[in-house]
């Protein structure tokens, strides 16, 4: 082989390796990415600790058939934390419930 022949190979083997390195760098950013996203939906940005996510309001909601548990209303609807969140509640089904407006305010922070 000549000079300038095995000088195109290597070029263009380090091309091929630096798109390669590019590649991969992008790809686990992707997926550090879907990760973050994948968990701000399942907790709780520490600045807003009261927020219920979408699945657990809808379980919840299944799950207590959209209506109060206390009453059975189904109007003025309030997701409500068991145990509230000042007293070491989390936001997960286990801890919210379907309240109307009348019954949470009621109840006002106290654990039933």
């Amino acid at each position: 082989m000549n000079e300038g022949v095995i000088a195109e190979v290597m070029a263009n083997t380090y091309a091929l390796i630096f798109a390669v390195v590019i590649l991969l760098f992008l790809i686990s950013v992707a997926n550090k990415d879907r990760r973050k996203k994948r968990l701000k939906n399942l907790y709780i940005s520490s600045g807003d600790s009261r927020r219920i996510s979408d699945k657990v309001k809808r379980e919840v909601w299944r799950r207590d058939e959209g209506k109060c548990v206390q009453c059975g209303s189904r109007e003025r609807l309030e997701y409500d934390h068991i145990i509230p969140i000042s007293k070491g509640g989390s936001n997960t089904v286990r801890n919210i419930e379907l309240l109307c407006e009348k019954c949470n305010r009621e109840k006002s922070g106290n654990i039933v």
